[in-house]
């Protein structure tokens, strides 16, 4: 993907888990770019590692929650991360482990605190995806655990993983109303059924988030573009 604007020159490229951002032709850090941590992917990668592991499901809502609070939160989640090191590396130093404590807690609260917020419109949003028996499960009494439960229990097929974390993304994205947030989805297609792809789209219309889809199908109410290793060819 490449962006030209006046002076600036800025080219990433994404190979399967890998990032590499030029700005100006010079090496960046992508998390380095706001419009890059501004911006949600949704693709194969993060919904077969967000459904298998926990710390990928952690660091979405650590990312949704960036969104949420802005710098704020992420001021805190790095050093949290720094205290996090130091507490690994001296555990049984009764003074880092009161620090790491209190400042674990101060990031569970920001987490716990954007859940509350979001409840109602996700339980609005999942009902729309047809979805309504799926839920969010957080604690943090003990190991800090995230992940979608269903109520009769039964494990989540890969389709309902997909429409349960395309809510979580909708529904902090319209809570927050904010235009700069950039979605991106890989696959439109892929683990929905056409009824699933039309509630999908009929939910992306609704709210106010800058939408990218990749298809290997035509979405006839959107402009489409041809694209060949990596550049546009023709827009329809």
């Amino acid at each position: 993907m490449e962006i030209k604007k006046s002076n600036l020159y800025i080219r990433l490229l994404i190979e399967r888990d890998k990032k590499k951002l030029n700005v100006n032709e010079k090496k960046k850090k992508a998390k380095d770019l706001i419009h890059y941590r501004r911006t949600l992917f949704l693709n194969s990668d993060l919904l077969f590692n967000c459904k298998n592991f926990l710390k990928y499901r952690i660091a979405l809502l650590d990312k949704l929650c960036y969104l949420h609070f802005g710098e704020e939160f992420n001021h805190e989640l790095k050093r949290y991360r720094r205290i996090f090191k130091q507490y690994m590396l001296d555990g049984k130093n009764k003074i880092w482990i009161d620090i790491f404590f209190k400042q674990r807690k101060k990031i569970n609260d920001y987490r716990e605190t954007f859940i509350k917020a979001i409840k109602k419109e996700m339980n609005s949003i999942n009902e729309k995806m047809k979805i309504e028996d799926i839920g969010i499960y957080f604690d943090c009494v003990g190991r800090t655990d995230f992940n979608f439960v269903r109520r009769d229990k039964r494990d989540l097929s890969l389709g309902e993983f997909k429409s349960i974390i395309f809510s979580l993304i909708v529904t902090s994205a319209k809570l927050k109303d904010n235009c700069e947030n950039i979605l991106i989805i890989d696959d439109f297609n892929s683990e929905w059924d056409n009824e699933k792809i039309c509630l999908a789209i009929e939910t992306l219309n609704d709210i106010n988030l800058q939408s990218f889809v990749m298809s290997s199908g035509f979405i006839n109410i959107y402009p489409h573009f041809l694209v060949e290793k990596g550049e546009v060819k023709r827009y329809e």
